[in-house]
């Protein structure tokens, strides 16, 4: 016998079984064969929602451990010049905008405040032979939050592509916010 409910309940269980678990997209400076390159990555740790004040949730994901923390204030239009990553560090775009570009690579990243201005940065002296060059567009300051990685671990991930992730890359995070979806 057909019972709304019961198709109801069951098509809801399907649908939830066939969600995909959001997790955070980076844009890193890697290195490939000894080479520095820019890549788009999704990291292994899911985001996790969390219910504060019995209040709609709030949704975060596991980064990794940290060392140390420093604020970082660059000046207008400022060339960084080509250099490698002192040591596996995040670095979160807090004011301004940058363009990290890599000699002999086609690999670019536009980098401002916001979902697309975290940058995991891997490119090592001692696994690159060529570096990347860090360039702070615009005539106002820069600040940025330089983040050494614990131990100088890499976060597990995937490779998604060639490149900076873009913002479209960060839609799920619009639709947690958004509260439409699916996750819990």
């Amino acid at each position: 016998m057909y019972s709304p409910i019961r198709s109801a309940i069951i098509s809801s269980l399907l649908l939830l079984s066939s969600v995909t678990a959001l997790k955070p997209n980076v844009t890193a400076v890697a290195a490939v064969d000894g080479h520095s390159t820019i890549q788009c990555w999704q990291l292994d740790n899911e985001f996790t929602s969390k219910n504060v004040l019995n209040r709609s949730s709030i949704y975060s994901a596991d980064l990794g451990g940290v060392a140390n923390l420093s604020y970082t204030f660059i000046p207008p239009n400022y060339d960084q010049g080509v250099h490698s990553a002192p040591f596996n560090q995040w670095v979160i775009f807090i004011k301004g905008i940058g363009l990290i570009t890599v000699p002999n690579d086609n690999t670019t990243a536009y980098v401002a405040p916001g979902e697309t201005g975290i940058v995991f940065a891997a490119d090592t002296p001692d696994i690159t032979s060529d570096g990347h060059r860090s360039q702070y567009l615009g005539v106002t300051e820069s600040i940025i939050m330089q983040i050494p990685a614990l131990n100088n671990q890499v976060p597990a991930h995937t490779v998604l592509h060639p490149g900076g992730c873009v913002t479209s890359e960060m839609s799920g995070l619009w639709e947690l916010a958004l509260g439409i979806s699916s996750q819990t």
